[in-house]
């Protein structure tokens, strides 16, 4: 392995979030907050110090290949979360540093839930920050998808191998940058059309479009009206969906949309999950124009792994939280910020299911397997089965974890399952385990920190790295 090389990169991974911490360091200074501007001139300086350090270690040291692209996929996450919790610590907006990792993790992650449960009370620029951690995440995932996954057959993405790491990388984000940046940039223009203050907008524009949850303000998006919401329900949708299709679809190119199975599957189980939370919740009482509205925005947002509060009034009957559980499972497109079991691995799971029904009927009928318009063989669906378990395997044992910490089993397994799903706080809102965060201990902030982390590289990519034979020439 190209240790130097490898060095080299998370160097200029370093200098990125030294640079990242300019606009709230801009705010913080402009609110006369020095308690939270020394945290980001701090968070910086460390940032900029190993970054230059790194990069000096690593020049000269060539192209990282393979293996060093996927250690910097897998390690990338920890590397930023650390760097990215210093501000959360040193300005006071979280008490402890377990709690200020957890916060970070599930910023870099496009998580969306952490340990500061009232923005209202926290600083602007630390508001700020979270928006800028989860967007940038976003990115990241977007880039990593594009570049670094095609040269990794990881199950359901039937990516091909090819091409060196670095320049692939630059491609990439290059490409992805102006899609990105354009979307963002309409979002937030959108928001405050609707009625949205600018700083909020900003801010939740860069969390709906990576699909990350942070709220900017307590009461989450509800407390900005329907115009606010429905915005932000175009722009979830559109960060859920691939990245290019979505952007050909705001040209005028809507048929590019229409004519995707991915798109198509995303848009049928959004209107049958919208449907069924609407009818359970005109069922307990609600004006049907509220019920439609509220389930409507809760099934995006969950669907889309983004997470954002419905405004919910507890209780919640079971069968929505159920169902917003389920949404949240199935997440978004391939090539999207979004979380989940992604919806090419549950089209294949699908079609498998027929496939196995048309056997009993006819067993000597050979059927063949396809999902999105690519032939999918028994190889590409045993790695879906594959990751499939995995999933289920490692949800239970961070429920169990979590549970082991005093949390009752309902609190466990929705924080558990928002965790690996990167599907922010709408699930515990809904389940009433919001208020667990708070009880949990240090330990208990790093499993879930960890949870998100491997939710974000979807689980493959961190148990190969953990297996001797990667490491072997």
């Amino acid at each position: 392995m190209n240790a130097a090389a490898l060095l080299g990169a998370f160097g200029r991974l370093s200098l990125a979030l030294a640079a990242a911490h300019a606009p709230p360091l801009a705010l913080a200074l402009a609110d006369s907050d020095a308690g939270c501007a020394r945290g980001f001139v701090f968070g910086a300086g460390c940032a900029l110090f190993i970054g230059v350090v790194l990069v000096l270690i690593g020049r000269g040291a060539g192209r990282p290949g393979r293996r060093e692209a996927l250690v910097f996929a897998v390690a990338g996450w920890g590397v930023a979360s650390l760097f990215a919790a210093i501000p959360f610590f040193l300005s006071g907006a979280v008490a402890d540093f377990s709690g200020s990792l957890l916060e970070a993790a599930s910023g870099v992650t496009a998580s969306g839930i952490g340990a500061i449960d009232s923005p209202d009370s926290a600083p602007r620029a630390i508001v700020l920050w979270r928006a800028l951690l989860q967007w940038s995440g976003g990115f990241a995932t977007l880039v990593l998808v594009a570049a670094a996954a095609p040269q990794f057959a990881f199950a359901a993405q039937d990516a091909r191998a090819g091409g060196a790491f670095r320049p692939r990388l630059g491609r990439a984000a290059g490409s992805a940058a102006i899609v990105y940046l354009s979307l963002t940039g309409a979002t937030g223009a959108a928001l405050v059309l609707a009625g949205a203050p600018a700083f909020h907008a900003v801010c939740y524009a860069m969390s709906a479009v990576s699909t990350g949850g942070f709220s900017a303000n307590d009461g989450g998006p509800a407390a900005f009206g329907r115009g606010v919401q429905a915005v932000l329900m175009l722009a979830m949708a559109a960060g859920a969906l691939n990245l290019l299709d979505a952007w050909r679809a705001g040209a005028g190119r809507a048929a590019v949309l229409a004519g995707d199975i991915e798109s198509r599957l995303f848009a049928i189980i959004l209107l049958v999950g919208a449907g069924g939370v609407a009818t359970v919740l005109g069922a307990a009482s609600l004006p049907p124009d509220e019920a439609i509205w509220r389930g409507a925005f809760a099934a995006v947002s969950a669907l889309t792994t983004t997470g954002f509060e419905a405004g919910f009034a507890l209780p919640v009957p079971a069968s929505v939280v159920l169902a917003l559980a389920g949404l949240a499972l199935i997440g978004g497109a391939g090539g999207s910020t979004s979380g989940g079991v992604k919806l090419a691995r549950v089209l294949r799971l699908l079609r498998q299911s027929r496939r196995e029904l048309e056997r009993l009927a006819h067993p000597h009928r050979v059927v063949p397997l396809a999902a999105g318009g690519a032939s999918g063989g028994d190889a590409a669906m045993r790695g879906v089965w594959a990751f499939f378990t995995m999933f289920i395997l490692f949800l239970v044992a961070l429920t169990l974890v979590l549970a082991a910490h005093g949390l009752d089993f309902a609190a466990a397994s929705v924080l558990a399952l928002s965790a690996l799903t990167n599907s922010g706080p709408l699930l515990a809102e809904s389940a009433g385990a919001a208020s667990a965060l708070t009880s949990l201990a240090w330990s208990g902030d790093i499993a879930l920190a960890l949870g998100m982390v491997i939710g974000r590289l979807e689980i493959f990519a961190f148990f190969v790295v953990l297996t001797p034979l990667f490491w072997r020439r």
